[in-house]
């Protein structure tokens, strides 16, 4: 797997890039490749020699066949020539993204290059895997996660922090005036109800009613007759959509 190279190991990885946008350029940030290379990069930093670790992708949504992913199967053939073997973070992930019926047929057609791509979560080359390990494989199913070096994240600037925050605070502030707003309207149509029979519609018989119906205050409390009079003066006021 390994060739010198200028007094480096050049290592041929793959990566497979089966969501989030095409990449234009590097994927070193693409949500589909981040955890991928930093798996395959954490793997060969622990190699005592310098390491030239060259990485080439597809990116496909869809595919059912090798033929699908020409990046991988031109690296095969190339790597098969030399019996040399790429590096791939997880086998399950050309499984999970499968699109057709046939897993099967897949690694039959990966078979013929069995002893040129290596598996970094297994540790073997395709023909070395066991059936259960094949079977296990084959079956992946999607989002898969294998984490071997864990991802860094970027820092984020102080100001992008904040502004974070703030639409945090605005989002959860908006939330909790839709769910008054909405309460606001209940506990008037039971007045109006109330008032339909009654002449004397006091807050503390709105609060009895509402709690008698299984109705709730946005905490899931009981009703009283201040935090009654609170909600109708939002419909008052002008405040309630």
């Amino acid at each position: 797997m390994l060739q010198q190279h200028k007094e480096a190991a050049l290592i041929y990885a793959y990566v497979l890039l089966s969501h989030g946008p095409k990449p234009k350029g590097s994927i070193e940030n693409h949500p589909a490749a981040r955890q991928q290379i930093s798996n395959l990069r954490g793997a060969t930093r622990e190699l005592e020699s310098l390491v030239d670790l060259r990485i080439l992708h597809d990116y496909s949504r869809n595919f059912s066949k090798l033929a699908d992913l020409p990046n991988l199967l031109k690296l095969l053939k190339a790597i098969k020539e030399h019996n040399g073997a790429i590096l791939i973070d997880d086998f399950r992930r050309l499984f999970a993204n499968h699109s057709g019926d046939n897993r099967v047929a897949l690694f039959d057609e990966l078979l013929e290059f069995k002893e040129s791509i290596r598996d970094l979560r297994t540790a073997k080359l395709l023909g070395e895997l066991t059936q259960t390990q094949i079977t296990l494989i084959c079956a992946a199913e999607s989002p898969v996660k294998f984490v071997r070096t864990p991802s860094p994240r970027e820092p984020r600037a102080k100001i992008e922090r904040q502004l974070q925050t703030q639409k945090a605070v605005d989002a959860s502030r908006q939330a909790r005036s839709i769910a008054a707003d909405g309460k606001a309207r209940e506990l008037a149509d039971l007045r109006n109800l109330l008032a339909a029979t009654s002449n004397d519609v006091s807050n503390r018989k709105i609060a009895d009613a509402a709690n008698a119906e299984g109705l709730r205050t946005t905490r899931g409390n009981l009703w009283n007759p201040a935090a009654v009079d609170r909600m109708l003066k939002r419909l008052e006021d002008g405040r309630s959509g």
